[in-house]
């Protein structure tokens, strides 16, 4: 029987026949049938050969028959998105289909694919696309059996992504960057990324740079950008980050009437060439300021004016600063003194609790205010206290041109006993220029630590031109003790520290020019102590010095005296100076002055400090105007390959040029021909070779027939050096009693032919610490011998070759070892013992001599028990 399925064309057969005109004309049989995807069955002739009967098989030919489909599936087609093409790179897309009896056989029915695409036979859509846009398809596919269907296809076709070429980048640390790529072509959304970018920059998903340039440096930077199909796009940027333009140059020389002046301006970032000029206010009459940032010209009036100039950079990048410049009427240069305490410099949990600025490094406010006030101050030496970070006080330092110093912990400048100062706590300090020779620092007064308040007092030793001689200079810095809840405790610790501090003065210094300088922490013509009975000040702790008249002169009485302070909210002067009578007598009258700093800084006591500076004057110099004096080097004999520091001091200089002859003034080589005369050094590299004829000499760049020369020959050797332990002595006595470790001592000998810089060299006993560090500056001359003593008690009077312990003590024992180290840590000369003598050293057998044994001394043809800085037979090395 036919299903109802096979017999519903047959019935809609009949009834059209049983309608239609009774002879038509037959038309054409097709063998199969054409759809439109997803429409009903075309309207082809109905071909059944008869009636549906039961007799025989189904016989519908129509194409809605089990043995025409695949499982009874119509053909249908699948595709109707196909995937993203790119004008210009190669496409294939395969169409696809359900139903029907495969294989299949495709046509494009309607519409033009994109040019340079394909459709196969086989349904695959191929080629390389030369146009973008969206496309609308008809496709047909036929299946075996000659069934064919029609589908919808559509495809869009982009022109490959492409970023926008972004422009070489050139900027300065510290600016900030926004910059967005732009992306034409490829299919959005887009994301960003780069392989490296400058530091401080990043970029965004979105594709924005942004961020602030924190290094100078040249950098590229691939950035990519990804389309929502997966393809990129990258293009190189590179960027140019100069250091942010600044002036570099901190204070300007005075000028004198009539003299002429010289000063090249400094500034570092930037794009080079810089163009200078003035931008607010004037010059002193008689000087310009060139394009290229020399100040020169004679100046024509005495007075000070402020003045701002202006660097700009071939970017138009600009900075500017305000200078301060003196002309003065030709006269005597005069020695300045200052002294400030810094509430706890550098601390960063104690002091000034705005001492930092927002995004800035710790404590730059302190530092950045305390240098401006101390360069324009003119100080040719500085007495610190309350320094606690030796990194904070190195900066500073480094921002006064000129300056050298160093805190009472540096062991590489300060010896004597045992150090209560660590990395912490506060500390005295010393700051000095080029008018100042450093000879040693040590720390005084460490048997009196309590009424100190542990705070020894540090004296540095240095020499200077008294009246045009080089004189020996001792500046001692000190703060006493402070006053707390005890109304007399701490007065009475002031009081003996004063008296301690006096009879080392009478004894040790009875002749030297002097100068004890820092925070007092009481006044000097009445106590800041009250009495607590009437409420009345008690008498300054310091009477024991100001009634010696005679030998002593605290500078800064006149200050108390007028109703000065050094000290914010606090109506007394407690920061003073005092003199020896060898420098009182050179005191300029009227001189010492109260800088009231925080009338110019914002914000003073949470920023820098509650203290003051303190300033005097002294006429120690001989010379009547502007002036320059070599300082070293005068003489001697020098390593070839060594660096050999040229100084020299100066009044009223701008620039110095600094030459040298290897011929005995044949020929002068220039080795540096500008150098802000301020700075006063220069560091010479030795040429590799031998003479005996070397000079040097430094020149006024305004006016050259201003210099001066080393009067004796310096000699350069090539060879190495030959430092050595000559003579130690490990078990002595004492000089008058039982045996004391300050009388071990260690001799050292040069036996090169050229003078050793022993600066930083340490000395060791078998322990796995330095026992003393030389300190900065030390020379030791060719077959010159130094010797260092366990203590200072053992120093003997008069010898000049000789120093204590940096650490306090050698440590030598009865079997022990010796050594020296050079600077680097390396290993100069080393010998171990076994055994000692009481008060016999041991010394080398042939006194000098590198390759020579250890013998007892009393071996030795003198027969002495020891020579300490001598040689064997007690004669001068």
């Amino acid at each position: 029987m036919s299903s109802p399925r096979a017999l519903a064309p047959l019935l809609v057969l009949l009834l059209l026949s049983a309608c239609s005109d009774p002879d038509p004309t037959p038309g054409p049989v097709d063998s199969g049938v054409t759809r439109d995807a997803g429409s009903e069955q075309d309207a082809g002739p109905d071909t059944d050969a008869g009636p549906d009967t039961d007799a025989g098989p189904d016989t519908d030919a129509g194409p809605d028959t089990d043995a025409g489909t695949d499982a009874g599936t119509d053909l249908a087609v699948t595709s109707s998105i196909l995937p993203d093409g790119y004008a210009g790179r190669a496409y294939s897309a395969t169409l696809a289909a359900v139903g029907g009896v495969p294989p299949y056989e495709w046509t494009l029915a309607t519409g033009t694919p994109p040019a340079g695409l394909t459709l196969s036979l086989e349904g695959v859509l191929s080629g390389t696309p030369a146009t973008v846009g969206g496309e609308a398809l008809t496709v047909s596919v036929r299946d075996s059996t000659g069934v064919s269907v029609r589908g919808p296809v559509s495809l869009t076709t982009y022109a490959a992504p492409d970023l926008a070429a972004v422009p070489g980048q050139q900027n300065s640390v510290g600016d900030d960057v926004s910059l967005t790529f732009r992306v034409s072509g490829g299919k959005g959304p887009f994301s960003f990324t780069a392989d490296t970018l400058p530091p401080g920059l990043t970029l965004t998903p979105a594709g924005v740079l942004e961020g602030t340039l924190s290094q100078a440096g040249t950098f590229s930077s691939n950035v990519t950008a990804t389309d929502a199909n997966g393809v990129t796009a990258t293009r190189a940027v590179s960027f140019t980050v100069q250091l942010r333009l600044a002036i570099t140059t901190n204070v300007l020389t005075q000028g004198t009437r009539g003299e002429p002046y010289e000063l090249t301006l400094t500034a570092v970032g930037g794009l080079a060439p810089l163009r200078w000029s003035v931008s607010v206010g004037t010059l002193p009459a008689g000087l310009t300021l060139s394009p290229s940032g020399v100040i020169s010209g004679t100046p024509a009036e005495e007075g000070t004016v402020t003045f701002v100039v202006t660097a700009q950079d071939v970017n138009a990048q600009t900075t500017s600063r305000e200078f301060t410049l003196t002309v003065r009427t030709s006269g005597s240069p005069v020695f300045t003194v200052g002294q400030w305490n810094l509430t706890y410099f550098g601390s960063d949990t104690q002091g000034p609790p705005n001492s930092a600025s927002d995004g800035g490094t710790s404590d730059d406010l302190q530092i950045a205010y305390a240098r401006d006030v101390m360069r324009d101050a003119g100080a040719n030496v500085w007495g610190m206290v309350e320094m606690v970070d030796t990194a904070d006080f190195d900066t500073l330092k480094a921002q006064l041109p000129g300056f050298s110093g160093f805190l009472a912990n540096n062991t590489a400048f300060v010896s004597g006993g045992t150090s209560p100062y660590g990395n912490s706590s506060q500390k005295p300090g010393i700051l000095y220029d080029s008018s100042l020779t450093f000879q040693s620092a040590r720390l005084i007064l460490t048997d009196q630590l309590a009424d100190f308040s542990s705070r020894p007092p540090l004296r540095v030793d240095f020499t200077t031109e008294v009246q045009g001689v080089e004189t020996p200079l001792v500046v001692i810095v000190v703060h006493m003790r402070a006053n707390s809840s005890d109304p007399t405790g701490p007065r009475d610790a002031r009081q003996r520290a004063s008296a301690a501090l006096k009879t080392y003065l009478d004894q040790q210094l009875p002749t030297r020019h002097v100068l004890v300088l820092g925070d007092w922490n009481d006044d000097v013509d009445e106590s800041i102590s009250l009495d607590p009975g009437s409420g009345t000040p008690l008498p300054t702790p310091y009477q024991d010095l100001v009634s010696d008249a005679e030998r002593y002169t605290f500078i800064t009485r006149e200050l108390s005296l007028a109703g000065d302070d050094t000290t914010i909210g606090f109506e007394n002067v407690v920061d003073h100076t005092l003199a020896s009578n060898e420098v009182a007598a050179r005191y300029v009258a009227g001189s010492a002055r109260v800088l009231y700093a925080d009338n110019e800084i914002p914000d003073v006591l949470n920023r820098v400090s509650d203290h003051r500076p303190v300033l005097s004057r002294y006429a120690f110099s001989a010379e009547t105007g502007p002036f320059l004096r070599l300082k070293s080097p005068l003489g001697g004999a020098y390593q070839a390959g060594t660096v050999l520091p040229i100084t020299w001091t100066s009044f009223g200089l701008g620039q110095v040029r600094v030459e040298a002859t290897l011929n005995g003034g044949e020929q002068w080589d220039v080795l540096a021909s500008s150098v802000p005369a301020v700075n006063g050094s220069y560091a010479w590299t030795l040429p590799d070779l031998d003479s005996v004829r070397v000079h040097v000499r430094v020149v006024d760049v305004a006016n050259p027939a201003r210099t001066d020369t080393n009067i004796d020959p310096i000699t350069v050797r090539r060879g190495p050096a030959r430092v050595f332990i000559n003579e130690f002595l490990a078990d002595e006595p004492g000089a008058n009693g039982p045996p004391n470790s300050a009388y071990e001592f260690i001799e050292v000998v040069n036996a090169s032919s050229f003078t050793m810089d022993l600066g930083g060299w340490t000395l060791w006993d078998g322990t796995s610490n330095a026992r003393h560090v030389f300190p900065a500056g030390l020379k030791l001359g060719p077959r010159k011998a130094y010797v260092v003593f366990g203590g200072a008690a053992a120093l003997p009077a008069g010898r000049t070759n000789a120093a204590a312990a940096s650490s306090g003590t050698l440590g030598l024992g009865n079997d022990d070892s010796v050594s020296i180290r050079a600077p680097d840590g390396s290993l100069v000369d080393h010998h171990g013992y076994q055994g000692s003598v009481e008060g016999v050293s041991r010394n080398r057998s042939v006194d000098g001599s590198f390759d020579a044994e250890f013998l007892p001394h009393t071996d030795l043809p003198s027969g002495r028990p020891s020579s300490p800085g001598t040689r064997q037979d007690g004669t001068e090395f």
